[in-house]
């Protein structure tokens, strides 16, 4: 006996194939790598005893798809997204806090401020370049904290990475 397949049938198959397509663009823009980074916060000189931390996450992922006019030369729509947190220990006055991202082959350094008027803790996100994402995760950027008093200084590294 040979089977047909019915009206029904065909609108089934359709509609998982749709469902299949929606969810694979679903999953294009979902987050392709995260990496936890962190930095301990040391006095740079004597001037201080007293540290603080640098947490984050950089999470790459595909940038939204934009309605501007394209141009000859597109763009790399992949992205990193920042999440960081410092925790600063009592310095008597806000502190600007930077992240300061190494000059490497052609790419140019990069000082990003992450909070001009800190306390004891802040946090926020951040838009970085592959290149720039690149260098963070390489060890090649470092958060600064400059209060009236003491600096303080770290070298933003991989979380679990001892090098």
């Amino acid at each position: 006996m040979i089977r047909t397949r019915t009206a029904g049938a065909k609108g089934i198959l359709v509609g998982l194939a749709v469902a299949a397509f929606a969810a694979g663009g679903a999953m294009a823009a979902m987050p392709i790598a995260v990496a936890p980074v962190q930095a301990r916060l040391t006095p740079v000189g004597d001037a201080t005893s007293k540290a603080g931390h640098f947490s984050g996450v950089l999470v790459r992922g595909a940038a939204p798809m934009q309605s501007t006019p394209v141009t000859p030369a597109p763009r790399n729509p992949t992205r990193w997204r920042l999440s960081w947190k410092v925790s600063l220990p009592q310095l008597g006055r806000p502190a600007a806090v930077t992240l300061q991202v190494a000059a490497r082959g052609s790419a140019s350094a990069v000082v990003r401020v992450l909070c001009s008027t800190c306390s004891a803790s802040a946090k926020g996100a951040l838009t970085l370049t592959n290149s720039q994402a690149t260098r963070v995760l390489s060890g090649d950027a470092v958060v600064m904290v400059r209060a009236p008093g003491p600096t303080l200084r770290g070298v933003v590294r991989v979380k679990g990475s001892s090098s």
